[in-house]
């Protein structure tokens, strides 16, 4: 993402107005969510651009034939989907403090049995 320019704004708003290089088919507009019906770019129909608001990504269909584009937009002030998993089961097996335990492991496969009284005699 290469942001030309961005106007400063109230500390708490959601409103962004930026100046975005048009070099590439898409542009990475923000790291947070965009809300639908605030997205606009200076000049440009709504047919030659696809915006992916939940990623705030925007797709050229036909890209402009000026080297940057205005485009002001809000944003919620949280990404709508979010990754959820904050570590991999991988990554935490091999670095777990104690093995679990594991029933009858010591005994031998004689001794294992569902009901072992040991050397308890029935006279």
């Amino acid at each position: 993402m290469m942001t030309l320019w961005s106007q400063a704004q109230n500390p708490g708003s959601n409103l962004r107005l930026r100046v975005f290089a048009v070099n590439a088919d898409s542009i990475r507009l923000d790291t947070l969510s965009i809300i639908p019906q605030t997205f606009s770019i200076d000049g440009i129909s709504a047919p030659d651009y696809r915006l992916d608001f939940i990623n705030a990504i925007l797709h050229w269909n036909n890209k402009p034939a000026t080297d940057s584009v205005r485009i002001s937009y809000r944003v919620f002030f949280y990404k709508l989907n979010p990754v959820a998993q904050r570590i991999k089961a991988d990554s935490v097996i091999n670095s777990m403090a104690i093995a679990p335990y594991e029933f009858n492991n010591e005994l031998s496969e004689d001794q294992k049995a569902i009901f072992n009284f040991g050397a308890l005699k029935a006279e």
